[in-house]
């Protein structure tokens, strides 16, 4: 089944939604979209991709949090594995999704 322009478009939103960690409501409002029309594809795409694929549910990864003495400032670092991502205000949430599923992977 070859894949349409609405499907790809769902599939880069909803990338761009779990990347942002919004609720469903408060992202669909930010960016104009209906909670039923997220919702709907949501379900799709998760029912597509678990009968299409042999990939893994996602599982839950430690996440270790020290106290440092800095200044603040307007990036953050993200460490998976021996990477480190610097990720700075203004990045681009499904760029950054899309680094973070690849890095998981070779990890």
């Amino acid at each position: 089944m070859e894949k349409t322009e609405l499907q790809i478009e769902w599939e880069h939103r909803i990338v761009e939604f779990k990347a942002s960690g919004q609720t469903q409501s408060k992202w669909c409002r930010e960016n104009d979209l209906s909670l039923h029309k997220l919702r709907y594809w949501l379900n799709k795409l998760d029912n597509n991709s678990s009968s299409s694929s042999q990939e893994p549910s996602p599982k839950w990864i430690a996440v270790s949090m020290e106290e440092i003495d800095q200044e603040p400032s307007d990036s953050l670092n993200i460490k998976i594995g021996e990477a480190v991502i610097e990720v700075k205000t203004g990045f681009n949430p499904s760029f950054l999704a899309e680094v973070i599923r690849t890095l998981k992977t070779l990890c």
